[in-house]
């Protein structure tokens, strides 16, 4: 008995990709999602009635934050995040070039 050809074969865009799980999948990109949360919480730092010391505190504490939780949605993505980090690199390329 011969396999179905590829485009028939039942598991072709029924869901996540084998030993990748559907909620590990959400994880991650609601990590790197919440990494650019965080990142434009920066944008509210200046209008904060704090010193200029708790102020550097805290766009330290945001940055190191939204970089963790990117890298670690990251990880958890593994190649998928890889694919996604190609597709911005390549909407930043000037035009023109390949």
């Amino acid at each position: 008995m011969t396999p179905p050809p590829i485009a028939e074969h039942p598991s072709i865009g029924t869901g996540p990709l084998p030993g990748f799980g559907g909620r590990r999948r959400w994880i991650g990109l609601a990590l790197v999602g919440l990494s650019f949360l965080i990142y434009g919480m920066l944008l509210v730092v200046p209008v904060l009635s704090l010193s200029l010391d708790g102020k550097a505190l805290l766009s330290v504490t945001i940055v190191v934050a939204g970089e963790a939780a990117f890298w670690l949605g990251a990880i958890i993505l593994g190649r998928e995040a890889r694919s996604l980090l190609g597709f911005l690199r390549r909407l930043r390329r000037p035009p023109g070039r390949p």
